[in-house]
């Protein structure tokens, strides 16, 4: 018996031998990848030929390569020119943040009208020009690291190109024409003085006033950019000594003034006519010792069914800046 099983087992491993030995023998098939005379494809043209006074065209030449850097408008503020859509939405009809003419340029792009766009301006603007005391751009001209920008002859027709894809209607890369919002109208500027005083009270957060002190006249900063603040439907205040619930709030109404007095934005960086106003308002009449007071204005136009609050519950910033704190 051991010695049938010791000849099988020899068999077997015999067996084995014979079939690695055969494996070793089969060749294997060539890599035509390794043919050294192997050249890649020749890419196919994509087609992709915009029209210089395209936004496509706009975008690729100038917007994306020259102005979307790291710490400039890569997404860091607007206008954001990480990609070509927000290029688009951040200039077409936005409002212009600082302009040097609040009437007639009020816009980063106006279709239509490219005089009347600051987009074009800080593209052209004389190097280191200074717009009065309150507002200056920078060191001059777009882009601020290269005031000499526009003098290339290359640069100077994608200036042109710029123009006139504004004065032809500054259409979308689908070819459409834009269409303006209207937005609500937004309440950018709380200051309060004692009735009849033109000075503010200190800030920059919360403005400080003492329990025993008189009456005071609160100035609003109303700004809407399709209805002039005079021709606001309504313009409400109230006042709460809860942050977040003004369900039974304290309610009074502002009164427009055509000449009101000058104080900072709610950013504290210009100088702007406040436009309305409530007088002689005894903050007694909200709490009577020392603690807090929160302010919402509420700014209705004629374009609108609701006003706009402001700030709202999910306004950070805002709540911090609209409050009273009462001491001692």
């Amino acid at each position: 018996m051991k010695k049938s099983q010791s000849i099988i087992i020899l068999f077997i491993y015999m067996g084995l031998i014979v079939l690695i030995s055969c494996k070793k023998d089969e060749k294997v098939p060539e890599n035509p990848f390794d043919d050294p005379s192997l050249q890649a494809p020749a890419p196919t043209p994509s087609g992709f030929n915009p029209s210089p006074t395209s936004f496509e065209y706009i975008y690729q030449n100038v917007l994306n390569v020259t102005c979307d850097n790291s710490n400039c408008h890569d997404g860091n503020f607007e206008p954001d020119f990480r990609n070509i859509s927000s290029a688009y939405n951040s200039m077409v009809y936005a409002p212009a943040e600082k302009t040097p003419d609040t009437i007639n340029m009020r816009y980063r792009v106006f279709p239509g009208d490219a005089n009347k766009s600051v987009l074009l301006y800080r593209l052209t603007q004389i190097p280191g020009i200074t717009l009065g005391s309150v507002l200056t751009f920078g060191q001059g001209r777009m882009p601020w690291n290269d005031t000499l920008w526009n003098a290339n002859p290359t640069h100077a027709t994608y200036i042109q190109n710029i123009k006139d894809w504004i004065n032809n209607g500054a259409k979308d890369v689908f070819g459409n024409s834009p269409v303006q919002g209207n937005k609500n109208p937004n309440t950018l500027g709380l200051q309060i003085t004692n009735t009849g005083n033109a000075s503010a009270f200190v800030r920059p957060k919360y403005i400080n006033i003492s329990k025993t002190n008189g009456p005071v006249d609160i100035w609003v900063y109303v700004n809407d950019f399709e209805t002039a603040a005079e021709n606001m439907s309504s313009a409400e205040i109230k006042f709460s000594t809860n942050r977040y619930d003004f369900s039974s709030a304290v309610t009074q109404t502002l009164t427009y003034v055509a000449n009101g007095n000058m104080y900072q934005d709610m950013s504290l960086s210009d100088n702007v006519k406040y436009n309305y106003k409530l007088t002689n308002f005894s903050l007694n009449s909200i709490i009577p010792d020392t603690g807090y007071i929160f302010i919402r204005t509420y700014i209705k136009d004629p374009d609108h069914t609701t006003p706009a609050e402001t700030p709202n519950n999910g306004s950070k910033y805002y709540t911090d800046y609209f409050v009273i704190k009462v001491t001692p």
